[in-house]
């Protein structure tokens, strides 16, 4: 057989190869273009308790997860931002922080809660301020732990 002969099959081959995990590329693609165009998405669970039992529940998971409670609105308006420690990068012009974001509301009997997390990097400080990027984070434990200890701060007196 020619190098010529060869050709199409081996790109047949290669096709062969690298198509089981297409589908999860195309995916991934999906996923990232359809959070550029939405922005984040938030997570949501619902609590068998009223709007405000919840709201303090989850302003204490927010302190117990260290994070620094930026501004609140009240149980009235259910919503809290919060922001974990700045953590510096490998050289010291950039920085790391994440961002939690928290809406909670009467959901029929229950209560809501909404929340996403966000990490907020800022890659050089020379440029002064306003220059961070912020992309929401989707495979993080956070969200997990976040929504144990608020069902947990429901069931303490």
């Amino acid at each position: 057989m020619t190098p010529r002969a060869l050709l199409p099959l081996c790109l047949v081959g290669a096709t062969l190869m690298v198509s089981p995990g297409c589908e999860s590329i195309r995916s991934d693609i999906r996923e990232g273009v359809r959070e550029k165009i939405a922005g984040p998405q938030y997570r949501e669970r619902a609590y068998a308790a009223d709007a405000r039992a919840t709201f303090d529940a989850a302003r204490r998971a927010v302190v117990a997860m260290g994070f620094r409670v930026d501004r609140t609105g009240g149980a009235a308006q259910g919503k809290i931002v919060a922001f974990s420690g700045l953590q510096s990068g490998q050289d010291l012009a950039a920085s790391r922080q994440i961002r939690l974001q928290i809406e909670v509301s009467p959901y029929g009997t229950e209560s809501r809660v909404r929340a996403l997390f966000t990490e907020v990097l800022e890659a050089d400080f020379a440029r002064g301020p306003g220059h961070a990027t912020e992309n929401g984070l989707k495979d993080t434990p956070l969200y997990e732990v976040l929504f144990r200890r608020i069902e947990e701060g429901l069931k303490q007196p």
